[in-house]
C-alpha cells in the first residue's frame, strides 16, 4: 500500500462518487473558492480535479513549468520579445 500525501484521501463510496465513476481515485483535498480553508472534493469536483491534472501533465518539456507557452520557440506573436524601435518608426 502507497501512502498518501497530505492532500489525499482513501477512496470513497458515496453517492456522488459512485455517480461520477470515482470510487477508485483518491479523493484529493481542495482550496474553498472563497475565502480560506479546504475541503475535500467528492463527485463531479473530483472528476474534474482529476481531469485538470493530466491536462496538466499532457505538456512536455518547458511547456510543463511554462503551462502558456510564454518561452516556447514559435510562441504567438504578441509574445515575442518586442525589438527597439526609433521615435515615430511605424509599427509593421
Amino acid at each position: 500500500m502507497t501512502s498518501l500525501g497530505p492532500h489525499e484521501r482513501p477512496p470513497c463510496n458515496c453517492l456522488r462518487c459512485q455517480a461520477a465513476g470515482v470510487t477508485h481515485l483518491n479523493v484529493r483535498v481542495v482550496p474553498n473558492t472563497v475565502g480560506t480553508g479546504a475541503h475535500e472534493a467528492h463527485g463531479e469536483e473530483l472528476r474534474e480535479w482529476y481531469a485538470g491534472r493530466e491536462r496538466f501533465l499532457a505538456f512536455k518539456g518547458d511547456q510543463a513549468i511554462d503551462p502558456f507557452g510564454l518561452r516556447t520557440p514559435g510562441r504567438p506573436p504578441e509574445f515575442q520579445r518586442l525589438r527597439e524601435r526609433e521615435p515615430g518608426e511605424d509599427d509593421e
